[in-house]
């Protein structure tokens, strides 16, 4: 097993001149495959973990697992974890599976030994597939399969208040399509038909966090919605939802599927397409909610505007630029990670339109007043560096968080010019720092809106 540390820098296309760093920081072992990977944190002491699910593809290679690095740490735990999730390898070409791959995982967000996880599986020999949702109280030690009697779970979700209270959207073998429900941690189960039975386990399942009776769920050929935490239900589209995710702050919402990403103002209702792209994934960044990364066929789009407008954010992995997930840590800045087939990616926005206006060696460091000051949306600052070097200049808010990176590159000596684009951030009073090896300043600057 590799962890492959070495940076890399990448210049994508922009209109407004937008480049990505990243670095491959997971690479698995041979004949092994990203299958996906999630995102982790401790309810009772903040402690954040990422979770890689390292699949195999071949008869040769041994099952599927998760191994976890810990952000706080800085550490990788290597070891296999969650055999739940596993089947058994099958190397003569008898009994066994031939592949498989996790759909989704969720972690007890107060009890953190307690897993639900769907697997989608391909056996040897006989050939045969399927989906299988597992439930465990002790992080795998003793789990059932499947989770409930009603069938396999492709999606699932918590209630925002309990990890008591758990909705899911599955089907029996042949049996009618399913809404699920527990109110006590999976022991037991009520269902609500949906639709006839269907061979595609593109599902997906998100409660509201606005309103807790309000449950969002897609299949392959419909988008319905439950206004009474699931007793009843409403289909309110024909259109197929893959992922979906909902603005903490109001009515809007995202659904994608094969054909792009739509966009619904009204609790989806109605939808408009805003990405003609075949998208599989959607997360919104914690602390900016305006702010939406898609993973898609193409590479991973950004917006800025809750999914009204897309850029293509990027787009340099190697081998397949099909994104396999998508995930990210509260108060990580503007980091994200991601994966294809091949490797874990950490991918941070660097530079925003940066000009140097000026190639005049300055006689010292300088970060000039932000013009005009106050603003809205958009400000120019303008800085000096008298000599060669790495130069970071970060947005903080008042509580000490940052909210924008504008530069983190490194430069050579003259005047610089760039221009910030506040539109996704609320109104008030913000720092400005720019810090290099030997020189730190810091201005303010205000923000009308």
């Amino acid at each position: 097993m590799t962890l492959n540390y070495f940076f890399l820098l990448s210049l994508i296309s922009f209109s407004s001149l937008i480049y990505s760093q990243f670095q491959i920081f997971y690479t698995p072992p041979e004949n092994r495959g990203i299958m996906t990977i999630k995102a982790f944190t401790n309810f009772y002491d903040n402690k954040s973990a990422l979770y890689v699910h390292v699949g195999g593809n071949t008869v040769t290679a041994q099952p599927p697992y998760w191994i976890r690095y810990f952000r706080e740490s800085n550490q990788w735990n290597t070891q296999p974890h969650y055999s739940f999730l596993n089947g058994s390898v099958c190397y003569n070409g008898t009994g066994g599976y031939n592949w498989s791959m996790v759909r989704d995982l969720i972690k007890g967000r107060r009890d953190t030994v307690f897993l639900l996880g769907s697997w989608l599986w391909i056996t040897c020999l006989p050939p045969e597939s399927g989906i299988e949702s597992r439930i465990t109280y002790n992080s795998g030690m003793n789990f059932s399969h499947p989770a409930t009697s009603e069938g396999a779970m492709s999606a699932f979700d918590f209630d925002p208040l309990t990890d008591s209270i758990i909705y899911g959207i599955g089907q029996k073998f042949l049996l009618p399509v399913k809404l699920l429900k527990t109110t006590n941690k999976g022991l037991n189960w009520t269902s609500v038909v949906l639709a006839s039975s269907s061979s595609n386990f593109d599902y997906s399942l998100k409660v509201n966090p606005l309103n807790r009776n309000v449950i969002y769920f897609g299949t392959a050929s419909a988008f319905y919605r439950s206004n009474d935490g699931g007793n009843t239900v409403l289909n309110i589209s024909n259109t197929p939802s893959r992922d979906i995710a909902i603005h903490p702050n109001d009515t809007s919402l995202l659904i994608c599927n094969n054909s792009g990403i739509y966009k619904s103002t009204n609790g989806g209702y109605n939808f408009t397409q805003t990405l003609n792209v075949n998208t599989s994934k959607l997360l919104i960044h914690p602390e900016l909610p305006n702010v939406v990364y898609a993973g898609t066929v193409n590479g991973i789009y950004r917006s800025a505007n809750f999914g009204s407008n897309w850029v293509l954010y990027f787009a340099s992995f190697s081998g397949s630029q099909s994104v396999t997930g998508l995930a990210k840590y509260k108060n990580d800045l503007d980091t994200i990670y991601a994966s294809n087939d091949k490797y874990v990616y950490k991918i941070w926005a660097s530079s925003i339109g940066v000009i140097k206006t000026s190639g005049e060696i300055p006689v010292s460091f300088r970060l000039y007043q932000n013009y005009p000051n106050p603003f809205n949306p958009e400000t120019r600052i303008k800085f000096q560096i008298p000599e060669q070097g790495y130069v970071r200049i970060s947005v903080f808010d008042l509580l000490g968080r940052e909210v924008a990176s504008l530069v983190n590159e490194k430069l050579t000596p003259g005047t610089y010019e760039i221009n910030w684009n506040a539109e996704e951030v609320p109104g008030g009073v913000y720092f400005c720092r720019m810090m290099t090896e030997n020189f730190s300043q810091t201005i303010k600057l205000a923000l009308l809106k």
